[in-house]
């Protein structure tokens, strides 16, 4: 009877588990469609942002889509998942004479604070006649990497879609994060009114017209048959960005973007009526060009006495002119130390250029001339052998002659490191120059006198090798 008795208290206990397992079965699986249901509601706003949801490409911020109330309790994991706006603009025209290249920041704007740009396809058109793309500049080059973009020249959609004179070049390419997601890398992009700027796109100028004191061209992004919409020309699929969450993937965002110099004029949603060309030019960010000539000079040369110092045997300089209406005038003047012919002396010629909007550049050019038929009295240059150096001037000197200094080696050192200077004649080596020229070896010995000759030193300080 116990044994019965036990079985069927056994039989219970199985029972009552087989429905705890049930009932805990059953709990799991409301747990998991109270988890779809949440995830659904928080990608809503993903899933029916149409076309049509999206407002137009304006530069007035009041237009763009800010969170709604009830979504101001959500987190910033769930912001950056579902509810992130980046806003793009192409900005801050310049260019800057030491790189000599058109540049526009490319800067982003989000909606929520702390949110972070993974990627983007950036897609954008210039005018093929006053631009050309040559690279991109990264703002942080150990966090974002630009991939080689392609670009493709529209020669009739210039016109048609964009009101320009010729032809239009179409820029694809992405960009993407490649550093880690906490400082230093963690770049955060600014919420409304700030801007953060992740990198420059660098052009050069084709225009050959082009206005030094004020340059207009457009770089226009996002662009679609409906302004409007945004997107690419001629679908909707336009400069695509995706965001970083929290976990470090990453997720779509809504994109708009500001346009450069470029002016929408658009019949606002439903119905979107707007017919091509889609804009023109705002004109109304000049860039000025002012960038004096960039001068090259001729080198520097040795010519016998009595030959010609004029450029047609010594050389012309060159300028590059970045002033319309014609090309840069360049004109030169001498100065003339160490004396004349037959005496050692050197031509200090500077060149200069002048331009038509009044910018000047300058570049010198030193013309030694040697006493003889090639030889150089005048030391130019602080090396330990060939023309205009120390050594040189003493191999061709014949007795009695002087050796004298230039002044542009004031303060600067001659170092002797191959051989002693062979000084077989009576020779005056002499300078007049402040701070005064140091003769130095790094050999044993300096100067090596030849028997029954002497050389006189002036103003020189001399220090002997080992």
């Amino acid at each position: 009877m116990a044994l019965l008795l036990s079985l069927s208290r056994n039989k219970i206990s199985v029972r009552a588990s087989t429905k705890y397992l049930e009932l805990k079965s059953y709990m799991y699986s409301l747990y998991r469609l109270i988890n779809v249901l949440l995830i659904l509601v928080l990608f809503m706003p993903l899933s029916h942002a149409g076309n049509g949801d999206r407002l137009g490409l304006s530069i007035d911020p009041t237009h763009f889509r800010t969170p709604t109330a009830s979504s101001t309790t959500k987190t910033v994991g769930e912001f950056a998942v579902g509810d992130t706006i980046f806003t793009l603009r192409f900005s801050n025209p310049r260019f800057p004479c030491d790189s000599l290249q058109y540049l526009v920041d490319v800067e982003f704007q989000s909606n929520f604070p702390n949110t972070q740009l993974f990627g983007i396809n950036l897609r954008y058109w210039y005018d093929d006649s006053k631009l050309e793309f040559q690279n991109y500049v990264m703002a942080f080059p150990t966090s974002y990497q630009a991939e080689v973009p392609v670009i493709t020249t529209l020669i009739t959609q210039g016109p048609a879609w964009f009101n320009f004179a010729g032809a239009a070049d179409y820029v694809n390419g992405g960009i993407q994060h490649i550093g880690g997601y906490l400082p230093p890398y963690a770049h955060y992009i600014a919420t409304a009114p700030g801007w953060t700027k992740l990198f420059t796109i660098a052009f050069h100028i084709d225009d050959p017209n082009a206005d030094p004191a004020n340059f207009f061209t457009s770089v226009i992004g996002d662009l679609e048959q409906y302004p409007q919409y945004g997107g690419f020309l001629p679908g909707n699929d336009g400069i695509v960005m995706t965001a970083i969450t929290i976990t470090g993937g990453s997720v779509p965002t809504t994109e708009h973007t500001i346009p450069f110099n470029w002016n929408y004029i658009y019949a606002p949603p439903p119905p979107p009526t707007q017919p091509a060309p889609y804009g023109t030019p705002a004109n109304t960010y000049g860039t000025p060009l002012a960038c004096a000539p960039i001068m090259t000079c001729p080198g520097n040369i040795t010519i016998a006495c009595g030959a010609s110092t004029l450029p047609s045997n010594t050389g012309y300089a060159t300028a590059t002119d970045f002033c319309p209406n014609g090309n840069a005038t360049v004109t030169y003047s001498d100065a003339q130390s160490g004396g004349v012919c037959p005496n050692a002396n050197m031509i200090t010629r500077v060149w200069k250029a002048t331009d038509n909007c009044g910018f000047q550049s300058y570049c010198p050019q030193y013309i030694t001339v040697g006493t003889g038929a090639f030889c150089n009295l005048l030391v130019s240059n602080t090396g330990d052998s060939g023309i205009g150096t120390l050594r040189s001037a003493i191999s061709c000197a014949v007795s009695g002659d002087t050796i004298v200094f230039h002044s542009s080696l004031a303060g600067t050192t001659i170092i002797v490191n191959t051989s002693k200077l062979i000084l077989s004649k009576n020779l005056f080596i002499r300078s007049s120059i402040t701070p005064k020229v140091k003769i130095k070896s790094t050999i044993a010995g300096l100067f090596d006198i030849t028997a029954g000759y002497t050389t006189e030193f002036k103003d020189l300080d001399i220090t002997s090798g080992l």
